[in-house]
């Protein structure tokens, strides 16, 4: 779902068209509707449907206030609105003279509250939105919480399958947001195929950006890719949205308990050897010493709104040519559900996954079996072997 809007054709993109007064180009995988003055092109899916069916409604509204994970570009002569869903799961940049992108960083980042219009000009326009809304209310009822993300969760599978036809892969690495992903097609019925191999097919596009985008975006790296239409049923980004991102979680846990990660986890949590990383022991140092983070810190609720403005703002990939990925975790809702409860849950959920295990036990405990003993453990496919044939 890459694009580049400016005045002049961009070589490294596989699709160049001319509209109006801009060259839009593009990597595989856009669909487009017109009218005598108006070009729709659009990309990813919404989960009330088919966006096919829905672009128009969409395009027509000031502001897409819908979840999902699409992008539209409404092309007109006046100028080309980037319209999205309410989290948006791309990056924007801009430049005056180069245009607007999300392929390469530009002169200004725009943030994900931010929708946006670019005139003939190349002048941008922002308009900000509220896209995180009330902060979390405090519970105690883990329950409560654990029953308010399965619904969510299960909402998501059930009406965006509804109306997939395309076929439907899932690669298991033996991490916990992959399990928990797999753990609701097995409970829902939902047809898939396991991808027990790193399946990466060329397209144009990607043979000239591959660079550019691993050299940005660590998920790129572990990224899998069909030439055939496909939909890539993915984890990301799990850890920033369920408290398990290394920067998130340690702020909380000084915050709440006054502790750095590596002082308070357990060598049998899932995290241990992740968080007591030289790099990661380093930014639990440097964040307890950063004035900035100190003020953060003083205040629960001041810190919740950061959280969940530094995950609306943190992205990992996005549709990748004729690959839709569908990434049911990128939903503030669900930060918001964990960031409600009480802090000795909280951080079961921090250092050993403890709620995405109970969500994996509900749906599909098999599935448990699979789980790594540890994050990114230099054998972390150690217990796949009973799915291999």
């Amino acid at each position: 779902m890459f694009f580049w809007i400016s005045k002049e054709p961009r070589a490294m993109m596989s699709k160049q068209t001319r509209y109006f007064h801009w060259s839009v180009d593009t990597d595989e995988g856009w669909k487009h509707v017109s009218a005598r003055d108006r070009f729709l092109i659009y990309k990813g899916y919404t989960e009330q449907g088919q966006l096919p069916n829905q672009v128009r409604e969409i395009a027509d509204a000031p502001w897409a206030s819908i979840k999902g994970n699409f992008c539209i570009l409404d092309i007109q002569e006046s100028g080309i609105r980037v319209i999205h869903n309410d989290c948006r799961s791309f990056p924007l940049w801009y430049d005056n003279k180069q245009g607007l992108t999300n392929l390469v960083p530009l002169t200004h980042s725009v943030w994900a509250d931010s929708s946006v219009h670019i005139n003939q000009d190349l002048e941008l326009t922002e308009v900000k939105h509220d896209i995180i809304g009330d902060l979390p209310q405090r519970t105690a009822l883990v329950n409560y919480v654990l029953d308010t993300i399965d619904d969510i969760l299960i909402t998501k599978f059930k009406t965006f399958f509804e109306h997939n036809s395309l076929p439907v892969r899932i690669f298991l690495s033996g991490g916990i947001d992959t399990t928990l992903m797999w753990s609701y097609l097995c409970k829902l019925g939902i047809k898939h195929e396991v991808v027990l191999a790193e399946h990466l097919e060329f397209d144009k596009f990607w043979v000239r950006n591959h660079h550019r985008l691993t050299e940005q975006n660590w998920a790129y790296k572990q990224i899998h890719h069909w030439r055939e239409p496909t939909v890539l049923v993915s984890g990301c980004p799990g850890d920033e949205f369920s408290l398990r991102n290394p920067g998130m979680a340690n702020m909380l846990s000084l915050c709440h308990d006054g502790r750095m990660l590596h002082e308070c986890i357990e060598p049998t949590d899932l995290h241990y050897n992740y968080f007591n990383s030289l790099k990661n022991r380093e930014l639990f140092i440097q964040q307890r010493q950063d004035p900035e983070v100190v003020k953060l810190i003083r205040n629960p609720d001041t810190l919740n709104r950061h959280l969940l403005d530094r995950a609306a703002n943190d992205h990992q990939h996005w549709h990748l040519g004729n690959t839709l990925t569908f990434t049911p975790m990128r939903d503030l809702a669900i930060l918001k559900e964990l960031l409600s409860m009480p802090f000795d849950v909280m951080r079961s959920q921090m250092l050993n996954s403890e709620i995405s295990r109970l969500l994996i036990a509900r749906n599909y405990p098999k599935a448990l079996d699979i789980l790594s003993t540890q994050k990114n453990h230099e054998n972390y496919l150690e217990n796949l072997a009973g799915l291999v044939a």
